[in-house]
């Protein structure tokens, strides 16, 4: 099946190859149709792009991103409104206004 070959390899070109090598009837039909090869990769991008592990994986890193971009952003704010940075606490609040506007604009 043209699924597992897909899910295994991530990038259509690839995981097609793979399917190709693996059903001999599949190498038969690209040699016999050759645009059979193209319209199988545009398929094979589709699935991927829709398929629920990418779904998934654009998710996940999506949001390990806005973790650590929350974290850099704290420490900025600490780093300003700390003791031994004496006229920077300007822009340790306008860090905090632009992450409660933010906020609330997602709201």
């Amino acid at each position: 099946s043209l699924i597992p070959s897909l899910k295994a390899r991530k990038m259509a070109e690839s995981g097609l190859k793979q399917w190709e090598m693996q059903n001999r009837a599949a190498q038969e039909l690209f040699e016999e149709y050759p645009f059979l090869e193209e319209l199988m990769l545009v398929v094979s991008q589709e699935v991927i792009r829709t398929a629920p592990w990418g779904l998934m994986w654009r998710v996940g890193i999506g949001s390990a991103l806005s973790v650590l971009d929350m974290v850099t952003d704290l420490n900025c704010v600490i780093f300003y409104l700390g003791p031994e940075q004496q006229g920077l606490s300007f822009y340790g609040y306008a860090t905090i206004f632009c992450i409660v506007a933010s906020m609330l604009s997602q709201l």
